[in-house]
């Protein structure tokens, strides 16, 4: 009995584990299948997740998570309809809300040709939102996608890629434009400004 209580408790660990672990950073087992345009003004930034509608990738997917990294906590967001900010095991991230309609036609899932707009402000703390990231780099992110092949009777037709039906993709963030990137700077120099007037 004691055996199978620790075989029970070892069994639900590792599934936590794997829950928490899947999201890391080095999860992404894809790349630039999506891709996110970030501008930033202030402590606001304007994510806009995108997936091609014509695409040189082996597969069609589906986005269904969002997750930042190397960017502070948010102290507020807002969400395209039918998308979530939530926190999974310690994870946070925006993601379907009807997780049951993901495959749906039409639905909430980022299908190809479509693009979604997420704000995410920022206040004065500093703690990342996420553990880890790419080292030297930007606001970057990860998503789960799942391999689609045409759709049937209003849902989408699951196909599988390498064994995988769903995976972890790291969506390209182009580089904000030098106007974007100027307009940052100032922005960033009047918050010190402010920050420092306070003391």
């Amino acid at each position: 009995m004691r055996v199978g209580l620790t075989l029970l408790l070892c069994f639900a660990a590792f599934d936590l584990c794997a829950a928490v672990s899947a999201q890391d950073w080095n999860a992404g087992s894809t790349t630039d299948y999506l891709i996110v345009q970030r501008d930033q003004q202030g402590y606001a930034y304007t994510f806009t997740f995108k997936n091609p509608a014509v695409s040189d990738k082996d597969y069609t997917v589906l986005g269904w998570t969002l997750e930042p990294f190397n960017v502070a906590v948010p102290v507020s967001v807002v969400c395209p309809d039918g998308w979530e900010w939530v926190d999974r095991n310690g994870w946070k991230q925006f993601r379907v809300a009807d997780w049951d309609a993901r495959y749906d036609v039409g639905g909430p899932a980022l299908e190809p040709g479509e693009s979604l707009t997420f704000t995410y402000t920022i206040g004065e703390n500093s703690t990342p939102v996420n553990p880890g990231g790419p080292e030297e780099s930007g606001v970057a992110f990860l998503s789960q996608v799942a391999a689609v092949d045409g759709s049937q009777d209003g849902a989408w037709t699951p196909a599988v890629r390498d064994g995988d039906q769903v995976w972890y993709d790291t969506p390209k963030t182009p580089e904000a434009s030098p106007r974007m990137v100027l307009i940052s700077a100032f922005c960033a120099l009047a918050c010190l400004i402010r920050k420092r007037a306070r003391v």
